[in-house]
C-alpha cells in the first residue's frame, strides 16, 4: 500500500442516472483522478487515457452505494447500465461494503469513503514457486477517502460468496489504516498482521465462506515465526475471542511503532502475549479452536515436526534434553511411555516463567504445565506423550526434562513386581520375569551340526533367565542322575546356572550352581561392551552380513551388519560377526543395553530399542553359532525359591544324610573319582559353547553328589582308627565355615568391580584405577580359596587335585 493523492476537479453536475437502486455517474462528473506522489501513477489512468494493450480509455462509471458514503468505479466499456453479470459484480461489492461496515464497527471505527475500483486486467503472474494471483489490493488512505482495486478477470477462479469475502479483505485494509495511524512507520515489520487481521475482517464479515481455511491449513506452527501474512489470521482469531474485541486495535497500535524484533518480543512478554500464544497453539494444534460460522473445527496443517523426528522412548534414564526449542513458534516432543509402567514426569527446570508448555495424552491435557503430573501406562500396549513447547525469548533455549518410570501394578499375572531378581547369595528368593523369547540357536562345530528350540523368559532389570520345560526336558531328562526331577533352570547375570532340583534321595529341594566360570567378571556388561563395539566397527566396516535364514520373518524389517576381527586362538584367521536389527522401534523398557542369549533385545547407538533378531559368528575353519529371533513378548512369570538348600558342582555345601549298603556299594573309590572327575573338567575347559558346558556340568554334578555322599555327609565311622574319623570331619567342617564366608566376600567383591566397570565404561576409563585396585582383590581373595579348596583336597585325598596344588 501506498500514499496516494486524490486530485479533484469540479464540474457543474448533469443530471443523474439511476438504475435499479443505484445512481451513476460519470469519473469525470466527480472529477476523480487519484495520483500517487512520487511515481506520478494514476490510479483512473486506465479509465482515462486508456493503456497500451487498449483497455479501459473514454472514463469510467461511478456506482452510488445506497448508503451515499462509498463507490464503485467500473470501466468506461461496462456501460452506464451494465450487462446483468456484471451488476452481479457490482452487487456483490455493494453487499460486500455494506457487510463489512456493520462487523467492522465493532471492533473501531470506519469513517473513510470506500472506492472499490473493478478493470478488465487479469494481474495473474507466474513466481518460482507457481501462479501468484492478485485478487484484490487497497491503497494508503487520502483524506477520508480510502481506495481500493480488483481485476475481474483473476477473480473469475472464485466463486460469488469468495469474491465478497476478497472485497471485504480488502475494506478490512482500509480499517486498519484507519484505526492504526502509525502503520506507515514500520512497513515492512507490519505487513504480517495488516494482512492477516484484513483477513480475520473477513472471515467475521462472512463466516460461513470459509475461504480463509485455505490459509489456516497453510499456518506454519513448527516451521517459522509466528507473522506469517494472511495465514496468521488464525491467530487473531483466538486472540480476540480470548480477550475480547478491543484488544484488535489495542493490540496493533502497540505493535506498529515498535522498531526491531527485539522491543516487540519484550512488549509482548511484559504483557503476556506469550501466554496467549501458547494457548494458541494448544488449541489450534488439538482441534480445539472452532469456527465463528458453522462451528466446525479450523482446519490446521497436517504434519507437525517433533524433535529429532522420531518419538524418545523413555528408559530408566534421565533427563532428557529437548531443545532447541526455538521461538516464536510451536515445538513439541513426542515420548513414548513403555507398556507396563506409569510415569512422573515434571516440568523443564529452569525454563522460568517465559516458556509455556502443554502435556498431552489421551487422557490428560495440561495447558500451561507447571506442576508435576502423573501419566498412567497400559499393560499391552506404549502410551504416547506429546510436550507441547513455546516462547518468545529472542535466541533458542534447550531443556531438560526429568522423570520417573513405575512398573504398573497388576499388569503381571499375581500382581509381580519386576526388580532385579536375587542373586547368587539369595537363590532361595522370589525370581520374576516379564519377558518370553522364543528363539532357535544353531551351531556347527568340528562339523558336527546341531539346531535347537530355546525359549525362556527374560528378567529385563538384570537379563536373567529362566529356561522353559522344552529346554530342561531337552537337557536333563536323559541325565544318567535319576535321583534328581528338575523344577526350573536359571541363567544369573553372571552367567552361573542354577538348577532347581528335587533331589528324591534324600527328600530334599536343592539350587545347584553350575559355576561355569565364577570367578569371571560380569558377562553382561562384557556383553553390552561386545555390542557396542560391534555397531561402532559394523556400521562403518563396508562388509556385507551373513544372510538371514530363508524363512525368517525379518527379511523386510531389519537391517544388517556385519564386521570382522581377529581369532584370539588363531591370530592368522578372523572371525566374522553379523548381527540384524529390526527397523522399527521395540516396545521394550530395560536399563541394561540387551538381553537375551543370542538374541533378543538391544539400545542401539542413537539409544532407540531395538529387537536383535539374527546373530551369527562364523570361524574361518568352518565352526559357527547362529541366533534366530522367532518372537519377543511382554509375558510375566515367576519361580518361588524358598525351601531349596545351596549346592554346588564341587559338592562343597549339602546336608548330611545316611547312606545305607546298596549306596555304598554304587559310591566310587577315590582312585576312580579321582580319574573321571579330570576327565570331565578337561571337557568342561574345551567346551566352546553354553550347551557343551551345561551338559559336561550335569555329569560333573553327578559325580560331586556321590563323592560327597561317599565322605562329607556320613556319620563318624567308629572304623576310623581313634578318632580320627571326627577330627577329619571337624577340619573339614571349619575349613568350609571358612570357605563359605569368603565365597561370600568373593562374590561381595565380583559386585563391587562388576559396578566399577560399568561405570569405568559409561565414563570412558575415568574409573580405570578403582577398577584395577578391585580386580587385584579379588584375584587375592580367589587365590586364598584355592588354597583353602588344596587342604580341603588334601583330607579328603582327591589326588588330581593335590598334584594342581602342587
Amino acid at each position: 500500500m501506498k500514499y496516494i493523492v486524490l486530485v479533484f476537479t469540479f464540474f457543474i453536475s448533469l443530471t443523474p442516472f439511476v438504475y435499479g437502486q443505484w445512481r451513476v455517474t460519470s469519473c469525470e462528473e466527480l472529477g476523480l483522478d487519484p495520483v500517487e506522489p512520487g511515481t506520478g501513477l494514476r490510479l483512473l489512468q486506465a479509465y482515462l487515457e486508456g493503456t497500451e494493450d487498449g483497455l479501459g480509455g473514454l472514463g469510467c462509471w461511478v456506482h452510488h452505494h445506497p448508503n451515499g458514503r462509498d463507490y464503485i468505479i467500473t470501466p468506461h466499456s461496462w456501460g452506464r447500465e451494465p450487462t446483468i453479470a456484471k451488476k452481479g459484480l457490482i452487487g456483490d461489492a455493494m453487499d460486500a461494503i455494506t457487510t463489512a461496515r456493520r462487523t467492522y464497527t465493532e471492533y473501531g471505527r470506519l469513517d473513510s469513503h470506500l472506492y472499490y475500483i473493478f478493470d478488465d486486467i487479469n494481474r495473474t503472474t507466474r513466481e518460482d514457486d507457481g501462479l501468484w494471483r492478485e485478487f484484490g489490493r487497497a491503497f494508503w488512505l487520502i483524506g477520508d477517502a480510502c481506495w481500493m482495486r480488483s481485476g475481474v478477470p483473476t477473480g473469475r477462479l472464485l466463486n460469488r460468496n469468495q469474491r465478497k469475502q476478497v472485497y471485504a479483505h480488502e475494506v478490512g485494509h482500509c480499517f486498519i489504516m484507519e484505526n492504526v495511524p502509525k502503520l506507515k512507520e514500520q512497513e515492512n515489520q507490519n505487513d504480517w498482521f495488516d494482512e492477516s487481521v484484513a483477513e480475520f475482517l473477513s472471515s467475521e464479515a462472512f463466516p460461513l465462506t470459509n475461504f480463509e481455511h485455505l490459509r489456516s491449513r497453510i499456518y506454519d506452527m513448527d516451521g517459522i515465526e509466528y507473522t506469517q501474512e494472511y495465514n496468521a489470521y488464525v491467530l487473531w482469531y483466538h486472540l480476540v475471542k480470548t480477550r475480547g474485541t478491543d484488544e484488535l486495535v489495542n493490540f496493533m497500535n502497540e505493535l506498529a511503532p515498535l522498531k526491531t524484533r527485539q522491543a516487540r518480543l519484550r512488549y509482548m512478554r511484559d504483557n503476556r502475549y506469550d501466554r496467549d500464544f501458547h494457548n494458541f497453539l494448544h488449541d489450534f494444534y488439538l482441534g480445539e479452536l472452532k469456527d465463528s460460522g458453522d462451528g466446525r473445527t479450523i482446519p490446521r496443517e497436517e504434519k507437525i515436526e517433533i524433535i529429532d523426528d522420531n518419538p524418545i522412548n523413555l528408559m530408566p534414564v534421565a533427563p532428557i534434553t529437548a531443545g532447541p526449542v526455538r521461538p516464536e513458534r510451536l515445538t513439541m516432543l513426542e515420548l513414548v511411555l513403555p507398556a507396563n509402567y506409569d510415569l512422573k514426569i515434571y516440568p523443564p527446570s529452569g525454563a522460568g516463567e517465559t516458556v509455556f508448555l502443554s502435556l498431552i495424552t489421551d487422557g490428560k491435557k495440561v495447558k500451561g504445565w507447571k506442576n508435576q503430573e502423573q501419566i498412567l501406562g497400559n499393560c499391552d500396549s506404549d502410551t504416547n506423550i506429546k510436550v507441547l513447547m513455546s516462547h518468545l525469548n529472542e535466541t533458542s533455549l534447550d531443556l531438560e526434562i526429568s522423570y520417573e518410570l513405575e512398573e504398573k501394578s497388576g499388569c503381571c499375572e499375581q500382581n509381580i513386581t519386576i526388580t532385579e531378581n536375587p542373586s547368587e547369595e539369595e537363590l532361595d528368593g522370589l525370581f520374576a520375569f516379564d519377558y518370553y523369547i522364543e528363539s532357535d540357536v544353531a551351531y556347527i562345530q568340528d562339523g558336527n551340526y546341531q539346531s535347537n528350540p530355546i525359549n525362556y523368559y527374560v528378567n529385563s532389570k538384570d537379563g536373567s533367565m529362566l529356561f522353559t520345560e522344552h529346554w530342561i526336558l531337552s537337557n536333563f531328562a536323559d541325565s544318567e542322575n535319576e535321583s534328581f526331577k528338575v523344577d526350573a533352570v536359571i541363567w544369573l547375570p553372571n552367567r552361573q546356572l542354577v538348577g532347581y532340583v528335587q533331589d528324591q534321595t534324600f527328600n530334599q529341594k536343592r539350587a545347584i550352581t553350575i559355576d561355569i566360570d565364577q570367578m569371571k567378571d560380569d558377562v553382561l556388561s562384557e556383553q553390552d561392551m561386545w555390542f557396542k563395539d560391534f555397531l561402532d566397527k559394523a556400521v562403518v566396516s563396508g562388509m556385507s552380513p551373513a544372510s538371514l535364514p530363508p524363512s525368517s520373518p525379518w527379511a523386510s524389517n531389519s537391517t544388517g551388519y556385519a564386521h570382522k576381527r581377529p581369532d584370539p586362538q588363531n591370530k592368522a584367521q578372523n572371525i566374522k560377526y553379523s548381527g540384524y536389527l529390526s527397523n522399527g522401534t521395540a516396545s521394550i523398557n530395560s536399563p541394561l543395553k540387551s538381553f537375551g542369549f543370542l538374541v533378543g533385545y538391544l539400545r542401539d547407538q542413537q539409544g532407540k530399542n531395538k529387537k536383535l533378531v539374527y546373530t551369527k559368528t562364523e570361524k574361518q575353519n568352518g565352526d559357527m553359532i547362529e541366533g534366530h529371533l522367532k518372537s519377543i513378548e511382554r509375558n510375566c512369570y515367576s519361580f518361588d525359591g524358598t525351601g531349596y538348600k545351596k549346592m554346588s558342582l564341587a559338592g562343597i555345601i549339602g546336608s548330611n544324610s545316611n547312606m545305607n549298603d546298596m549306596e555304598e556299594e554304587r559310591s566310587l573309590t577315590n582312585e576312580a573319582y579321582d580319574k573321571e572327575m579330570k576327565e570331565l573338567q578337561e571337557q568342561l575347559r574345551n567346551c566352546k559353547n553354553e550347551t557343551c558346558a551345561t551338559e559336561v556340568g550335569k555329569k560333573i554334578l553327578a559325580l560331586a553328589q556321590q563323592k560327597r555322599n561317599d565322605v562329607y555327609n556320613r556319620e563318624p565311622d567308629p572304623s576310623d582308627s581313634g578318632n580320627a574319623g571326627s577330627k577329619m570331619q571337624a577340619s573339614m567342617k571349619e575349613i568350609q565355615d571358612r570357605i563359605t564366608i569368603l565365597s561370600k566376600q568373593l562374590m561381595d567383591q565380583a559386585k563391587r568391580c562388576n559396578k566399577l566397570q560399568q561405570e569405568n565404561y559409561r565414563c570412558d576409563g575415568c574409573k580405570e584405577g578403582a577398577l584395577k585396585t578391585c580386580q587385584e582383590k579379588s584375584k587375592e581373595m580367589g587365590e586364598e580359596l584355592e588354597k583353602l579348596a588344596c587342604q580341603m583336597a588334601k583330607i579328603q585325598g582327591w589326588s588330581d587335585m593335590m598334584e594342581e596344588c602342587e
